[in-house]
């Protein structure tokens, strides 16, 4: 079985917070900015209605199974490949690509391509899955770092991300109608995630928790039983 699909989306006056990064390097608006309880200059970012985003892609999935001795083999891939992704804070502002690359004016970066690939075998009584999880890289926000030669603050523009991979593996044995158990392995080999300043959390730098994981190797164990 083989399918593609081809979609695109366009939003109108979407729901979001002003921009943190274009408040502090747009022109000044005494609006954002709000003294704290304690007098401490803050950041007012509301939420408003503005703006527009317009993302299009091809959605892939492939299916192959054939009954052996062994079991029945599956092997199954799907992933996105992005064609556009594009958006703008007010509906005055030209639109800023984010594929591929970070968008200091939205704060977004969409990698090109996601997509997973399951190898499967199942008998009667048990089945086993390895999953590959990948992520393309991108062009990463720009960052002040120290140059230790000159000890001079420098601006580094157009770094790229590397992709991340993650292997998953499981396996699930039914002990009887009733009651089955599973063993499971989340980052097989212990990818570690890439240096990404393209922030997705406050509480997390130098990682994108959304295109990677900070944990590495997991170990899962369960077991469902029904009465």
């Amino acid at each position: 079985r083989l399918s593609l699909d081809y979609w695109r989306v366009k939003v109108s006056d979407q729901i979001r917070y002003v921009s943190e990064t274009g408040v502090v390097q747009g022109a000044l608006n005494a609006s954002y900015f709000r003294l704290d309880p304690s007098g401490k200059l803050a950041l007012y970012l509301p939420m408003v209605n503005q703006g527009d985003l317009e993302k299009s892609g091809l959605d892939v999935e492939v299916q192959w199974r054939v009954p052996t001795d062994w079991g029945r083999i599956q092997v199954s891939g799907q992933g996105t490949y992005m064609l556009q992704s594009r958006q703008r804070m007010l509906n005055s502002d030209p639109f800023t690509s984010d594929l591929g690359q970070y968008s200091s004016s939205t704060d977004t970066v969409v990698p090109r391509f996601r997509g997973r690939l399951v190898l499967s075998l199942t008998r009667s009584d048990w089945d086993s899955h390895l999953v590959f999880n990948h992520t393309s890289g991108y062009t990463d926000a720009p960052v002040q770092a120290l140059n230790l030669d000159c000890l001079k603050s420098e601006t580094i523009a157009d770094r790229r991300v590397s992709a991340f991979t993650t292997v998953d593996w499981t396996l699930r044995h039914q002990f009887n109608s009733r009651v089955d158990g599973r063993l499971g392995v989340s980052n097989l080999f212990n990818a570690k995630a890439p240096l990404s300043f393209a922030q997705t959390a406050f509480q997390v730098y130098g990682a994108n928790t959304v295109y990677s994981q900070l944990w590495g190797r997991a170990l899962q164990l369960g077991m469902t039983a029904r009465f």
